[in-house]
């Protein structure tokens, strides 16, 4: 995650950032992009900007008439807006140029595979009907320019655009290896611009894979595929809008342009605009907490008032091996630990979603979402033994569980998962069904909305990459499967050797540093601690560290990753170490102050906006906090 959108450009895997937020920036991060060192043709479009237009801009922003120096910069009349942190260019035309528009930010030398991403605005004098339809901004491989010999691999060139159609619904517009040079195809993806307000779209396309080689996701969701047929290598995100066919338009038409990004992986809405700021219902101080003030590193302190006992909650949600999700977000900063559908079996049917406000100066538990009324919840008639597995509730709320690990935060998603479902109200069943809550606007997605999880096993390993939002699950017996949060895909994980073991029984963690998932020890040959397993996520090869730690574990095992420190924490419900990265050896830390009922699962929470690891023992209990810094 970054603090802001733009931050996006010192990103590893961000080839090109255009931020929007004056004419220096715009001009720096174009010219930036032109790798070539003036081999390619310039960064802006010859044809956009008439040289009639007399304009000369200074480095302020500001201009002087001057015929023939419109060819300065790459729209006409530029004006500079902030929505929500988030940089936006203003610009106009259509009734005296079709281009609005016209600029290249360029990927790289040999890009084969990329995303591009940008955020768009349509302003209301854009009417529906208005124009034959306006070409938008996307990839291209076409090395129009005059160099003799372009640095390309590949003949068949391309234009992937997308097109806002008269019905201001979105297609794209292709030129390739099919459609000659005279008259693009159309693909229609399903949703409409909206007037008015921002929306994102991003496009990936993989010149060497099988077809489809495109993808194309609106706002965060992914609408469609695309075929094309090409074989260049990605030139550069075309950052062009041209009112339709060869008309001009009737009127001044107006749009805004934010945050263009090309990127060897998915990029997403940006943060600024995704709506996720989660209100609480407690009183805030500051970003620190008065009960964190002051508390020694390496101790225990209890937090008073922060039992769920207090609401009218069956202790069941809590104390039938269920576990909670760490909503932790250091740069808003967020800490909220949330309870969701736990119970479960025989022990309650009691679906609520209650969260707790860490960042809180008296943090006390509150309803984000209430539970089915009694009338609508499953009812242990139609979910005894012998009976299917009753995922919902007659609401569609999910029907309660034992959630053991299974509770993860997928901050580029907004969503807190639960990716299948085992020991079901009432007669235990398992169910495969994936269901998210959003804790913005405190509602389950409708049923469906993702996709199935390959397993549902009692205790499984699941684990969340916080640098992608991409989710892991192992169970006993079983090997890895990985969902790819930027294609709502499941698929078996291929991991190389023996060395991780059985993956269920006891908790992982995703080492975002070292792009590695840890597991909290062993149970193959004998349950121990003395190795920790991991899999290096990249190549898929298993290995073990050894930890110097013969003690036996006493019961669930979770592990956790202190990323502002670099440390991992293990505890096996009774005991706590903590475990170097790199070397894995261990060293005993205070031991929990209460014993885990039923096992910590993920009531044992590293919290990086608080600086330590919150832990809540039981139901009648209140939270537990030792800081690590």
């Amino acid at each position: 995650m970054v603090a802001r959108d733009s931050d996006l450009r010192n990103h590893p895997e961000v080839l090109a950032y255009l931020e929007f937020s004056s004419v220096p920036t715009v001009t720096a991060d174009l010219a930036r992009s032109n790798w070539a060192d003036g081999g390619h043709r310039a960064w802006w479009a010859i044809s956009t900007i008439q040289d009639t237009w007399p304009r000369r801009y200074a480095e302020d922003g500001t201009y002087v008439v001057e015929p023939g120096a419109g060819k300065q910069f790459c729209v006409l009349d530029p004006e500079f807006y902030v929505d929500r942190g988030l940089p936006f260019m203003r610009f106009s035309g259509g009734d005296v140029n079709n281009r609005l528009i016209a600029a290249h930010l360029y990927a790289g030398h040999g890009i084969r595979h990329a995303f591009c991403r940008y955020v768009l605005v349509i302003e209301d004098d854009v009417e529906p009907n208005l124009t034959d339809g306006v070409k938008l901004p996307g990839f291209e491989g076409e090395y129009e320019d005059t160099v003799l010999h372009p640095p390309k691999t590949g003949t068949v060139t391309f234009s992937w655009r997308m097109i806002q159609n008269m019905d201001l619904s979105v297609s794209d517009y292709l030129y390739d290896g099919t459609t000659g040079s005279n008259f693009g195809s159309h693909h229609p993806y399903g949703p409409k611009f909206p007037i008015g307000k921002p929306i994102t779209i991003e496009q990936e396309l993989d010149v060497d894979a099988a077809q489809p080689k495109g993808r194309v996701w609106v706002d965060g969701v992914l609408v469609g595929t695309r075929d094309i047929v090409t074989d260049i290598d990605i030139e550069d995100l075309f950052l062009n809008i041209y009112h339709g066919g060869t008309r001009k338009s009737k009127k001044p038409i107006h749009y805004r342009l934010a945050a263009a990004c090309i990127a060897t992986s998915y990029i997403g809405v940006p943060k600024e605009i995704r709506g996720d700021s989660i209100t609480f219902p407690s009183t805030r101080s500051g970003d620190v907490p008065r009960w964190r003030t002051g508390l020694p590193v390496g101790r225990w302190a209890e937090l008073p008032g922060t039992s769920l006992s207090k609401l009218d909650v069956p202790s069941g949600n809590i104390d039938a091996w269920c576990g909670l999700a760490a909503v932790d977000q250091d740069s808003s900063p967020v800490a909220l630990w949330v309870s969701a559908v736990g119970g479960g079996h025989s022990d309650s049917n009691d679906n609520g979603v209650y969260g707790i406000d860490l960042l809180s100066d008296a943090p006390a538990w509150y309803v984000m979402c209430p539970p089915s009324t009694k009338a609508d919840r499953v009812s242990a008639a139609e979910s005894g033994p012998g009976n299917p597995a009753v995922p919902y509730a007659h609401d569609g709320k999910p029907n309660s569980c034992h959630t053991y690990w299974s509770l993860v935060w997928s901050p580029q998603r907004g969503r807190i998962f639960r990716p299948f479902s085992s020991a079901l109200w009432y007669g235990a069943q398992g169910s495969h069904c994936m269901d998210g809550f959003d804790p913005v606007n405190n509602r389950w997605d409708r049923a469906g909305t993702w996709a199935d999880c390959p397993g549902a096993g009692t205790q499984a390993l699941v684990a969340c990459d916080p640098s992608t939002g991409d989710i892991y699950y192992g169970s006993t017996g079983g090997g890895i499967s990985k969902w790819t949060q930027a294609t709502n895909v499941w698929a078996a994980f291929k991991v190389t050797g023996n060395a991780f073991g059985t993956a269920g029984s006891h908790g992982g963690v995703i080492d975002a540093k070292r792009n590695r998932l840890v597991r909290a020890g062993l149970t193959s040959n004998g349950d121990r601690i003395s190795e920790i397993p991991y899999i290096d996520l990249a190549t898929g090869q298993s290995a073990r560290g050894s930890t110097g730690i013969s003690a036996s574990p006493i019961a669930q095992r979770t592990i956790v990753h202190d990323s502002r420190n670099d440390d991992y924490y293990l505890t096996d419900s009774v005991n706590v170490y903590k475990i170097a990265p790199d070397t894995f050896a261990g060293v005993p830390q205070d031991p929990l102050p209460v014993r885990a009922k039923n096992g910590a699962h993920s009531r044992f929470a590293y919290f990086a906006a608080l600086g330590g690891i919150a832990y809540y023992p039981s139901f009648a209990d209140n939270i537990w906090f030792m800081a690590t810094e």
